[in-house]
């Protein structure tokens, strides 16, 4: 893989097709350049096909089986380490986000070192009313604050600086799916991060 770029943002996928168009293009539009893995667990659609053939800017990591998330966005993760990226994204295969999500983010991260996980709002696919597995832990909607923090985010969309991988690792392999983003923050507040949200930017998932 070549680097071309200092975010890495991390795909794992299943049975990616119904998503990949708004997924995808939605990161081709991103105002901040990005390279993009995508780590398949063994679809069994045409995932990998398409992605070679009408996605070829998109690195491709095609696993013989379904190592769970975890374990597959770990593959993102040392790769991300490996070739010294600043950051990672890691974007659920259902969700995708505005323009200006990441850049804003990245911008908010060097302001606020302190942050483990930054993420925008997750709204529903349809964009109108908030996810139910993000509303649980949020306010009930944008109230333009900018930066606001919470207990935990669900690992949909997450952006998170390699420093902090660094000091927190990666996923538990003890989780298969679901679980390890839990895990996950418990560890991070271990280390003394925070996680937070921005209330004026949107992902969709």
């Amino acid at each position: 893989m070549t680097k071309t770029a200092d975010i890495l943002v991390i795909i794992v996928s299943y049975n990616f097709e119904r998503w990949m168009e708004k997924c995808l293009g939605s990161l081709q539009q991103s105002a901040m350049p990005v390279d993009v893995v995508v780590i398949d667990n063994a679809s069994q659609d045409n995932t990998t096909h398409r992605i070679r053939n009408e996605y070829p800017w998109v690195h491709l990591i095609a696993n013989k089986d379904n190592l769970g998330f975890g374990k597959a966005n770990n593959i993102g993760l040392s790769l991300a380490l490996s070739l010294s990226y600043k950051a990672v994204f890691l974007l659920n295969q259902d969700a995708w986000i505005e323009a200006d999500v990441i850049k804003l983010l990245h911008q908010i991260s060097k302001a606020n070192p302190t942050y483990g996980i930054l993420s925008p709002l997750h709204l529903t696919g349809k964009g109108d009313k908030l996810d139910p597995g993000f509303a649980h832990y949020v306010e009930e909607a944008s109230t333009g604050k900018g930066l606001i923090q919470t207990p935990f985010i669900n690992a949909a969309i997450w952006y998170l600086p390699t420093e902090v991988v660094k000091a927190v690792g990666g996923f538990s392999p003890l989780f298969y799916h679901y679980g390890e983003d839990k895990d996950y923050v418990n560890r991070l507040h271990f280390h003394g991060y925070k996680e937070g949200y921005i209330d004026t930017k949107r992902g969709y998932h």
